[in-house]
């Protein structure tokens, strides 16, 4: 009977480690800025309740953003850290309209 009881307690922990880790990855953002520290802090300035929000600033050109910013999301995802949603924040002032829909096509990561 001893041993049942701790397989017991042994799954419900196992089963109570995933559904906070669902809990945790719910209503999750990257935010990968092109900026290092106007626009992480803007983000960071934000009090967030019931999501977890990353700002990583970069310090990257636009093109090389992108594809930072899947390296990134690969690297947390390997920890365990999944995210419902990657924003990439960067300056569009010298980019035309077609160039800014480049990034979306780029980041399909799943």
């Amino acid at each position: 009977m001893g041993s049942k009881d701790f397989l017991k307690k042994q799954k419900l922990n196992e089963v109570s480690k995933r559904k906070e880790e669902e809990r945790l990855n719910k209503g999750s953002i990257l935010i990968v800025c092109e900026g290092t520290k106007t626009e992480p802090n803007y983000f960071k300035s934000f009090r967030t309740i019931g999501i977890r929000v990353e700002v990583i600033g970069a310090g990257r050109n636009t093109k090389s953003l992108v594809q930072y910013s899947k390296k990134e999301w690969k690297e947390f995802k390997g920890l365990g850290k999944t995210f419902e949603t990657v924003w990439i924040v960067m300056d569009k002032d010298s980019f035309e309209k077609i160039t800014m829909i480049m990034p979306s096509r780029l980041l399909k990561v799943r």
